[in-house]
């Protein structure tokens, strides 16, 4: 809705939901924006809260350092459609009919109900696997099992030295798969 200041990476677009309805004989287009915490914020500033994830990080920023844009990923879970962030945000509620955001997901993810985009679905149990990284501060990256019914049935952290990009997993019958690529974070940088 608003550009951030400074460069601009498409990343930083607020995340919205477009649909084709097919009824018969005719198709139906519908778009909506993801009404997330921080949207809802700068609608009422009028402004942009938030520099491009492409400028320095500001840790003084008093909404926080970076904006939780629900862009990424959509995934189907316990009857909901989850809008999710490639950082690791809330993960969105959206009526999959109408596309209005619902709130924030009561799925239980693995720190303070924050999740990355990319959870993968088990095929065979209905089970949604997630993980959340943090490029501030350890634990840098944990991961957890949401059962079909939406109840969170195990957590773990893993121990990582510094905080890589973890941008995907990917998940066997017995394994989940944490790709530890060579891109890391460097604050101080």
């Amino acid at each position: 809705q608003y550009k951030p200041e400074g460069l601009y990476h498409w990343f930083d677009g607020d995340g919205m939901i477009h649909g084709v309805h097919f009824d018969g004989r005719e198709a139906r287009y519908r778009n909506r924006y993801v009404q997330t915490n921080g949207f809802k914020l700068e609608a009422a500033a009028k402004k942009p809260l938030w520099k491009g994830i492409l400028e320095p990080i500001d840790k003084n920023n008093p909404y926080g350092p970076d904006k939780d844009t629900a862009n990424t990923d959509l995934i189907f879970h316990n009857g909901q459609l989850l809008a999710t962030w490639w950082l690791s945000g809330q993960p969105y509620s959206i009526d999959p009919r109408t596309f209005e955001t619902t709130g924030i997901s009561e799925v239980n993810g693995p720190t303070n109900d924050k999740i990355a985009a990319h959870p993968k679905r088990d095929p065979n149990t209905g089970e949604l696997i997630c993980f959340s990284y943090n490029p501030y501060s350890p634990p840098y990256l944990q991961s957890c099992v949401i059962s079909a019914e939406g109840e969170l049935t195990h957590r773990a952290t893993i121990d990582c030295p510094e905080p890589s990009l973890f941008h995907d997993i990917a998940i066997s019958e017995h394994h989940t798969i944490f790709m530890d690529l060579p891109m890391v974070w460097d604050l101080h940088h």
